[in-house]
């Protein structure tokens, strides 16, 4: 098991874990209960860093999953989740790094109290003062939604 890891870079899609591996063809993959792994080494302000790349699968439950898979097997410095979400189509532009500021998670219309205390009960601010300024990309810095919702009976097709 890798000791001092920087950085443990969590992967969900499987197209993008296909592009990582053609953009890296001669690291050794492992496996992991959540699917394959790797290490390679990263420069972090000139200095090579030892960077895990796990594949941990799609949807919330295996991101979930494996970020807790690799915060306890690895006990990273930094965490990063690549390529998790899709979007609307017109909004952001591809190839547009964002810069998460604050997250959404809804997962229920809340129809039996108030819908905005729901919200803002799944919201979470993130402190990112941490960020050296000027950032090695250009970023946008915006909001990231998740978003499923309660079955509505009358719209399941029978």
């Amino acid at each position: 098991m890798p000791e001092n890891v920087c950085a443990v870079v969590l992967i969900s899609a499987g197209t993008e874990w296909r592009v990582l591996r053609a953009l890296l063809p001669a690291v050794e993959p492992q496996r992991s209960p959540y699917g394959a792994w790797f290490t390679t080494t990263v420069a972090v302000r000139g200095v090579a860093e030892p960077v895990i790349f796990l594949h941990g699968g799609w949807g919330k439950i295996a991101a979930a999953a494996s970020t807790q898979y690799a915060l306890e097997r690895w006990s990273p410095r930094l965490l990063v989740n690549l390529g998790t979400c899709g979007g609307f189509e017109g909004e952001i532009e591809v190839g547009t790094i964002l810069l998460v500021e604050r997250t959404l998670v809804y997962d229920i219309i809340e129809q039996m109290s108030d819908p905005v205390d729901a919200l803002e009960h799944y919201a979470t601010d993130l402190d990112l003062s941490w960020l050296e300024e000027p950032l090695p990309q250009p970023v946008r810095r915006e909001l990231r939604l998740s978003a499923d919702r309660d079955l509505v009976i009358e719209e399941v097709p029978r």
